[in-house]
């Protein structure tokens, strides 16, 4: 598939194969979405590779994702009710796992890049910091985040949800000049 889009973030193009095992009653995917990454005039490839399977009968997933460079553009569908125009890059592995009624995200990703935060109107950058995925919440750990005038702040806590969905969120940032509100009088307030 050209110009592969997932939760309407660019991945790629996607090669796929996908069968139904009869034995084990669910569908196996294996898969890997090529793109390109452009940094300082290099030209460097980003790959994702998902592998797993999809129960219907059982009702359950396992995908396993492996990220090298891989775009973080889906995330803005997932939080939209409070990020936008985020230029993120992740590595690592995590898992889409459990019941298909209650999705879990497990495994790590160290990211790179920003995000605008709408209820701020700041954008923080996040330089090579992990993130943890974990049963019904993706947890930060003394992540240091940058403002776009020098100031840092080191966040902890996490962004809880149900099934991947009604998000809610628990963060302590412990700031040194880090902005954290940028009123520019067009929302009439």
């Amino acid at each position: 598939v050209r110009n592969f889009l997932f939760n309407e973030g660019r991945m790629g193009d996607l090669h796929a194969a996908v069968e139904w095992n009869r034995q084990k009653e669910q569908i196996e995917i294996r898969s890997t979405a090529k793109d390109t990454l452009l940094t300082a005039g290099n030209v460097s490839e980003r790959r994702t590779d998902i592998n797993g399977w999809v129960s219907p009968k059982r009702n359950d997933i396992r995908l396993d994702i492996d990220a090298h460079d891989t775009r973080g553009e889906f995330l803005e569908n997932f939080c939209a009710s409070f990020m936008d125009d985020t230029h993120i890059r992740a590595n690592g592995r995590v898992s889409l796992v459990g019941p298909l009624d209650r999705l879990n995200l497990l495994g790590k990703l160290v990211v790179d890049g920003d995000a605008l935060i709408k209820p701020l109107n700041c954008r923080y950058t996040l330089c090579h910091d992990t993130i943890y995925g974990q049963p019904n919440k993706i947890a930060f750990r003394t992540d240091t985040l940058r403002d776009n005038r020098g100031g840092v702040g080191l966040l902890n806590g996490a962004l809880h949800h149900s099934n991947l969905g009604h998000l809610t969120y628990d963060f302590h940032i412990q700031a040194d000049n880090l902005r954290v509100y940028n009123w520019n009088g067009k929302d009439g307030s």
